[in-house]
C-alpha cells in the first residue's frame, strides 16, 4: 500500500507497543521516519534498535506526557533533529478504568493529565511546524472515548 508518506516525519506518541508500535512499524514500512515519543521502556529501544538494523531511519525521544517541558522538548527535538515535522499521531494512553462510579474528582482529573494533556500540548508545540508542512494531526482513542 501507497500512503504517501515517503520521508515524512511522523511524531507518534506511545508509539513503543500496541496499537503505536504497529502505527510506528507501518509509517516505517511505508517510508515515513518515525519519532516514537515514549517513556523510556526496553521495548522502546528494542524498538528503535529493530527499525535501524532494517535500515529504517527513527528516532526515540524519551518523554513524560503529562508534564508540558518534555511535551516541548519532544517537538524541539524531533524538528531540530529533522527541520519538520508532518503529522502528529496522538496515541499515547492508558485505560484507568476512572469513571464516575470509580475513581473521584482527583483521579479523573489525574486522568485527564495522563490520557488526554499531551493531545493538547503536543499539538499545541508542533503548531507552527504543522502549518509549514501543511501537516496532519491524528488523535487515536480507544472504545473507552465513547464509554461514558
Amino acid at each position: 500500500m501507497d500512503l504517501n508518506l515517503q520521508n515524512k516525519v511522523m511524531l507518534i506518541s506511545g508509539g513503543a507497543s500496541g496499537i503505536g508500535e504497529a502505527i510506528v512499524m507501518e509509517c516505517a514500512r511505508e517510508g515515513a521516519i518515525p519519532v516514537v515519543v515514549n517513556k523510556a521502556t526496553n521495548k522502546s529501544l528494542e524498538l528503535e534498535r529493530a527499525l535501524k538494523e532494517d535500515g529504517r531511519e527513527c528516532l526515540f525521544i524519551e518523554a513524560e506526557l503529562s508534564r508540558k517541558e518534555d511535551c516541548k522538548n519532544a517537538v524541539s527535538k524531533t524538528v531540530g533533529t529533522y527541520g519538520k515535522i508532518d503529522c502528529i499521531v496522538n496515541n499515547a494512553g492508558i485505560n484507568d478504568r476512572v469513571g464516575l462510579e470509580h475513581g473521584g474528582p482527583e483521579a479523573f482529573m489525574a486522568s485527564i493529565q495522563m490520557n488526554l494533556y499531551h493531545y493538547y500540548t503536543l499539538t499545541h508545540f508542533a503548531l507552527e511546524a504543522l502549518k509549514i508542512s501543511k501537516g496532519n494531526i491524528v488523535n487515536n482513542c480507544s472504545v473507552m472515548a465513547v464509554g461514558g
